[in-house]
């Protein structure tokens, strides 16, 4: 008996933190947007339904809406002990300077938040019942700390030059296959261009619209191309990875010390960006090998964890598309309730604090 309970006791400490003996104070998720119009005109194209969309490429649809109302809904089922009214001393959102990532924070904060009682009456308009407009930060590209993609960088040029170098036997195997999809589609395509073919399959189909034929027989290759396009543009190796998400994960890493330190009381952030943030931080973190392109929707859940001798923990969850659920994913080097001071350790070569001298030139 004496061996079987120092036995236990030894495997709980091997064993770390779990769900059960730890509370969630604090949760920052990391957003790509819903779905959109294509971001690519495309000649003779049957679904040409999209001028409703502000005439322009790239909008959140009424589809994407929907989701991300949702996605903000089911955080809220999720987290249920958050303030259930906004309060901005205790949740706070970002986006990007785009349109749909702008909406898409505004809808999951909606959805999350209902109106506090001092503006439970703010309208008498009873279609809005039970919405209150929550604000969304935001900055111009150039001035953006968090999402540093659009920024000046010539060293993000440089690798993703390096990149495609490296990358050029694969695109010489498909070059047959590229001039098949040139003539199909009437678009006078380059081997980094096929991803638009695979993405209006994307779009159209959760419009409900028809695919065409020739895309639809050739899904799988262009679904493979798409995600290679996107592994040599953005995640290729760790330093390009990096000066995409690695101001994003300091983010990250800076607000749990704040939590932990209890110089804020927020409970809650939101940031909301493109997929490329998302791989970025599945790049740095290690969470997959398999690295696709994330679907509309998808999110990163990082909850900070506190148990009774006041251990502080990470526990870390991914959904590839809104209408998934979150399933637990390991930071590479620890196990799934990751203590934070490991988690410090692991990231500290990760991190951008100062971008501008991660840009220069090489």
């Amino acid at each position: 008996m004496k061996f079987l309970i120092i036995f236990f006791v030894l495997f709980k400490i091997a064993s770390g933190a779990s769900e059960n003996d730890t509370e969630i104070v604090h949760v920052q998720i990391v957003s790509n947007h819903g779905v959109r119009t294509p971001l690519a005109q495309y000649p003779d194209n049957p679904n040409n339904i999209w001028s409703k969309y502000s005439r322009s490429t790239g909008q959140l649809t009424d589809v994407g809406m929907r989701q991300m109302l949702k996605s903000g809904r089911k955080l809220r089922a999720k987290y249920p002990h958050l303030s259930k009214t906004y309060d901005r001393t205790r949740a706070w959102a970002f986006s990007s300077d785009f349109d749909r990532n702008i909406q898409s924070a505004q809808l999951i904060m909606t959805g999350m938040y209902q109106p506090s009682e001092g503006y439970a009456n703010w309208t008498d308009d009873s279609t809005l019942s039970g919405f209150m407009p929550i604000p969304i930060r935001t900055a111009p590209s150039e001035c953006d700390t968090i999402f540093r993609r659009h920024a000046t960088c010539a060293r993000l040029i440089q690798l993703q030059a390096e990149a495609k170098l490296n990358n050029s036997a694969k695109e010489n195997a498909s070059t047959a296959f590229l001039y098949k999809m040139r003539c199909m589609s009437s678009i006078e395509l380059t081997y980094y261009d096929l991803w638009k073919l695979g993405d209006k399959a994307l779009v159209d189909a959760a419009h409900n619209l028809t695919v065409e034929m020739y895309i639809t027989q050739n899904l799988p290759r262009l679904m493979e191309i798409r995600d290679d396009n996107y592994f040599v543009t953005y995640l290729y190796s760790m330093e390009l990875a990096k000066l995409i998400s690695g101001s994003l994960l300091n983010q990250l890493v800076t607000y749990f010390d704040r939590k932990i330190k209890a110089t804020t009381d927020n409970e809650f952030y939101l940031y909301t960006g493109f997929e490329f943030y998302l791989g970025g931080l599945q790049r740095l973190l290690g969470t997959t090998t398999n690295f696709m392109q994330p679907d509309f929707g998808a999110q990163f859940s990082f909850e900070l964890r506190k148990n009774s001798t006041n251990n502080y923990f990470v526990h870390t969850l991914y959904k590839n598309h809104a209408d998934e659920e979150f399933k637990t994913v390991n930071i590479s080097g620890c196990e799934a309730f990751c203590p934070i001071e490991k988690l410090k350790t692991l990231v500290q070569d990760k991190i951008i604090i100062n971008f501008d001298d991660a840009c220069k030139a090489i």
